[in-house]
């Protein structure tokens, strides 16, 4: 599965890697995460340097360029899910480590990831990291760390395009504020999210939205 998940066929790599991401999930005793970490770092890089925009397509080829870029998006958004599916801090010996990799690309990719799907995908894969997080109070972060995964939340949050990305991101928030109020040691990310959560519940226009912050 592993394998499979490595082959370059973009479209190929869209079904592999969203397949391991089941069985990650299905089976969260299994520590296979520098090879997640290698598929997922391979897979973004590949999709990053896949650019045609050279290319002069012809009519008869523009479906079958509109079904390729419909898998790029599906792929990024499958190896966002893998990178959280692989995550399991409480039998990875080098958990922080990890847990600050997956922070690093939630940052990275959650300014360029403006396609409402991937948005949507990556605010799920967040809120599934948060939850593991969540339940493993031993693992420990750096308030900077935290910090960072703070202000790229904000960015989805406050998506005015599209009241589905809003959502998933507020779902992400509820999860993020509930893991930082648990660690009394973390006061300066507290008192941050204390100052700035109110102005952003305030801006959401979605009275559904706006509950899913409070909940």
């Amino acid at each position: 599965m592993i394998r499979e998940a490595k082959r370059r066929d973009l479209e190929y790599k869209r079904h592999a890697t969203a397949e391991l991401a089941k069985y990650l999930t299905a089976f969260p005793t299994i520590n296979i995460f520098d090879e997640v970490k290698q598929i997922v770092e391979d897979g973004i890089s590949e999709l990053n340097d896949d650019d045609d925009g050279d290319v002069q397509m012809k009519p008869m080829y523009l479906h079958f360029r509109k079904l390729t870029n419909e898998s790029r998006l599906l792929l990024r958004a499958n190896l966002y899910s893998l990178a959280s599916a692989g995550f399991h801090p409480a039998i990875h010996p080098n958990n922080v480590q990890n847990a600050i990799w997956i922070i690093t690309l939630f940052n990275t990719e959650i300014p360029v990831a403006t396609v409402w799907s991937t948005r949507i995908a990556i605010c799920k894969a967040a809120q599934t990291y948060i939850t593991k997080c969540t339940i493993t109070p031993a693992l420990t972060f750096p308030q900077d760390a935290l910090l960072s995964l703070w202000q790229s939340l904000k960015i989805v949050a406050g998506d005015r395009g599209y009241e589905s990305v809003r959502t998933a991101a507020a779902k992400a928030v509820a999860e993020f504020v509930e893991w930082v109020e648990g660690h009394p040691e973390w006061i300066q990310v507290q008192q941050q999210i204390r100052s700035e959560l109110p102005g952003i519940i305030q801006a959401e226009t979605s009275s559904v939205i706006q509950a899913e912050y409070r909940r």
